[in-house]
């Protein structure tokens, strides 16, 4: 369902050095040496990707997407398929 936290980089914290922030796109996990993870960062797009994924998943959203199809201004599956759902 939230495909932006499954596009992840892991990075381990003893391996990070202060230059790699520059370089940092999308979503990276912040892990210890035992692979406990410790923080996340997300780039902007990556934050706005999350933030719909979570917003298409609310039953409020989904409610309203059924209520939109069942009135016939919207195709069903063309929705379905934009959202990836």
């Amino acid at each position: 369902m939230f495909k932006t936290l499954t596009r992840d980089k892991v990075i381990s914290l003893s391996s990070f050095k202060p230059e790699i922030k520059r370089s940092l796109r999308g979503v990276a996990r912040f892990v210890d040496d035992r692979g406990a993870t410790k923080g996340y960062f997300f780039d902007l797009e990556a934050w706005g990707d999350l933030i719909e994924d979570l917003e298409t998943s609310s039953p409020m959203f989904l409610e309203e997407m059924d209520e939109s199809v069942a009135s016939g201004r919207v195709p069903g599956k063309k929705v379905r398929t934009e959202l990836g759902l």
